[in-house]
């Protein structure tokens, strides 16, 4: 999952040590950098699955 590839990485930590609220800071951080509404969404309900 690229996604929570891209999450761990952005955090410096495994994704199983990560929370909603490290979710909500990505969402922002993401949407601070111009990604589409799409693709946010696509990246969400991946992280949400995991």
């Amino acid at each position: 999952m690229h996604a929570v590839a891209k999450f761990s990485r952005y955090f410096d930590r495994s994704p199983d040590q990560l929370g909603l609220e490290d979710v909500r800071a990505f969402q922002v951080y993401l949407v601070a950098q111009g990604i589409s509404w799409p693709a946010l969404n696509q990246t969400v309900c991946a992280l949400r699955s995991f």
